[in-house]
């Protein structure tokens, strides 16, 4: 751990410690979601609903000023998170707090710079395929792109029915499928992936209706994620 640069050794154990407290939810570091980059980000299920928190790690040799605030504003806004929290190791500038508190931004210090024993944490760090950007496309070329709010895209990878020939997928099971196939890639930008469908497959997608449609196409990136021991609440 000595290697890595203090930004990172401070993300990940942020990453590593929310996912011992977080009691199963899906904890990523370094997460990509709609073009925009993320220190940590957690997802649950509580209930019926599911939840995205985002989180911003500064190792700033000053205080936090008030523009990395509201650029977190803007940043969690902009993916429709639920929740948004900037953790410091130097405390914060006296502006941000107002900024904070107005927009249920949650500020966090951390006291103590330590080296620490990630396994203690977390039974696993291993590289896990993050899926984002996703359409199914038409017999016309038209995109259906699936909503990836707060959540919503793992709801439909799950839920939505793809059908052909008696046969019924999610769209999260083709892509396991094809997982299967490609089982170590080596993706370090962020790809474009399309993958044909039958002919006449029907997509029955919840609440929208049914489509016929020829392809799914998404994006993809290798991200660094924390594999629980035990049963998770929103299993990737």
């Amino acid at each position: 751990m000595n290697a890595n640069p203090s930004w990172e050794k401070l993300e990940r154990l942020i990453a590593a410690i929310h996912h011992a407290e977080s009691h199963g939810a899906k904890v990523i570091w370094n997460d990509k979601i709609q073009g925009r980059q993320f220190d940590v980000t957690l997802r649950f299920k509580f209930g019926l609903h599911e939840y995205l928190t985002v989180i911003e790690c500064k190792d700033y040799k000053d205080k936090i000023p008030v523009e990395k605030i509201d650029a977190l504003v803007t940043k969690a806004r902009d993916i429709n998170a639920n929740k948004a929290v900037m953790v410091s190791t130097n405390g914060y500038q006296s502006g941000c707090f107002d900024v904070a508190k107005r927009h249920g931004v949650k500020l966090l210090t951390l006291n103590e710079k330590i080296d620490i024993d990630f396994s203690l944490l977390s039974s696993e760090v291993t590289p896990a395929l993050n899926i984002f950007d996703v359409r199914l496309i038409k017999r016309d070329d038209k995109e259906i792109v699936l909503e990836e709010d707060g959540g919503r895209l793992h709801y439909l990878m799950k839920h939505i029915r793809l059908l052909s020939d008696g046969e019924q997928l999610s769209p999260d099971r083709l892509i396991h499928n094809w997982q299967l196939k490609y089982p170590k890639p080596d993706f370090d930008i962020d790809n474009v992936i399309s993958l044909s469908l039958p002919k006449n497959t029907i997509a029955e997608i919840p609440y929208e209706g049914k489509e016929i449609v020829k392809e799914i196409r998404f994006k993809c990136k290798i991200v660094e994620a924390f594999i629980p021991n035990g049963p998770i609440l929103m299993p990737s």
